[in-house]
């Protein structure tokens, strides 16, 4: 038994943490994304009225590079105001001792002090009382969308007071018959 666990844990950890999934994603990513005009149209729209975007999220920078540059063209970071990567959710939201570190032209985490978030850098890691202090967000006035419901749904509602939307793919379809 204990065999079988260790070479679970191996895979596991060789599939997520390795890059396994996300490479593989990547290199077969019109399998997985498909452009949506759509989307870039709603936060096109957004901007326009006043409001700004971010991105906050788990994966790396080049997943997320290759992802957003599908659905939205490669001048997808011109539509956010700020990008943070491998945020380790939920500890964004309840460890206020992990800094903000740039993210380099090569995809590495600089080490030099962040004190501002600057739009058109890339940042990881970080923690949700400087992101409020860095952007001047009121935490009322956030509307977060994730598809995680603890990670990303339960923590910033609870500890935070921010306004949260699930994404769940599968309601869709139950939509379209309840709809019908």
């Amino acid at each position: 038994s204990s065999g079988i666990n260790a070479e679970y844990g191996k895979i596991t950890y060789d599939i997520h943490v390795g890059g396994m999934l996300h490479g593989h994603i990547m290199d077969n990513i019109g399998d997985y994304l498909e452009p949506n005009p759509r989307l870039e149209g709603m936060l096109k729209m957004m901007r326009d009225t006043g409001k700004q975007t971010f991105i906050l999220t788990n994966s790396p920078y080049k997943f997320i590079d290759v992802g957003m540059s599908q659905i939205i063209g490669s001048h997808w970071m011109d539509l956010f105001d700020v990008v943070i990567c491998l945020s380790r959710k939920p500890h964004f939201f309840n460890d206020n001792k992990r800094p903000f570190r740039r993210v380099s032209s090569n995809n590495e985490p600089t080490f030099g002090q962040v004190n501002q978030l600057v739009k058109g850098e890339v940042y990881c890691e970080g923690n949700v009382r400087d992101l409020h202090k860095f952007t001047g967000w009121n935490p009322c006035r956030i509307l977060y969308f994730g598809d995680q419901m603890l990670a990303d749904l339960a923590e910033p509602v609870l500890n935070q007071g921010w306004h949260t939307g699930a994404i769940i793919r599968e309601l869709n379809e139950e939509l379209e018959l309840l709809n019908s």
